[in-house]
């Protein structure tokens, strides 16, 4: 358990099996802590009397703001207490991690009934089935890349020194990819649109008639849904 604080319960445990002559490896495996951890406590108990525990070593720092009797009146208490220490307790005591939602297209009701129907429709089929299915779809990729997070922490630096800041291009140029595979033999073929060209409806039915139909034959597939 990297980052945490050796018990009492845990340090006894391990003397004891560093006192039958245990190997470093062995004590390892039983106790779950790293050699550094072992040897350390090893260390230090060998300067105290027999059969003494280390002392936990003193902590530095502010008190905690936090204590068991504001945890359990967090409502009515949290007007004085840092965002950060807020944060700290969710994360590291609660076990509530911060996380970035998930993106998902947004559905409508008429989309959701559509998407039970066809689950209902097709919840019958054998894996078999489904690897004569042909899927096709098609995506977007940029020249200059816009997503992601980062994050920077220059010592004496200006938040927008040009050294650290996000390079953004306002309308950037982009390919649209057309792909299709099948369960049974895998990818099929990819097909390039013009520079900065979308697909519309009228692509979409020159690329399946010319790219899609090809693969559907050679793939040996008995039906096609597009994601």
């Amino acid at each position: 358990m990297p980052g945490t604080n050796l018990t009492r319960e845990e340090k006894v445990r391990i003397l004891t099996v560093i006192e039958e002559k245990v190997p470093v490896n062995e004590t390892v495996r039983r106790t779950g802590r790293n050699k550094a951890t072992i040897h350390r406590l090893k260390a230090v108990a060998r300067d105290l009397p027999p059969a003494s525990v280390p002392p936990a070593k003193p902590r530095f720092g502010r008190p905690r703001k936090t204590t068991a009797e504001l945890q359990r009146n967090l409502p009515d208490v949290l007007g004085n207490v840092a965002q950060h220490t807020i944060q700290h307790r969710l994360q590291k005591e609660l076990h509530l991690p911060c996380r970035r939602p998930a993106k998902k297209p947004l559905l409508t009701d008429k989309m959701r009934k559509a998407r039970l129907a066809f689950v209902h429709k097709y919840r019958h089929w054998t894996p078999e089935q489904w690897e004569k299915v042909k899927w096709s779809d098609e995506s977007t990729v940029q020249y200059v890349k816009m997503s992601g997070n980062r994050v920077r922490r220059p010592v004496t630096a200006s938040r927008f020194d040009h050294r650290y800041t996000k390079k953004a291009v306002k309308h950037p140029d982009h390919v649209m990819v057309w792909g299709c595979f099948s369960g049974a033999v895998g990818r099929g073929g990819l097909y390039f649109l013009p520079r900065n060209v979308t697909m519309n409806s009228d692509q979409y039915i020159e690329v399946s008639n010319e790219h899609l139909l090809t693969f559907y034959d050679i793939h040996g597939c008995l039906g096609c849904l597009k994601e």
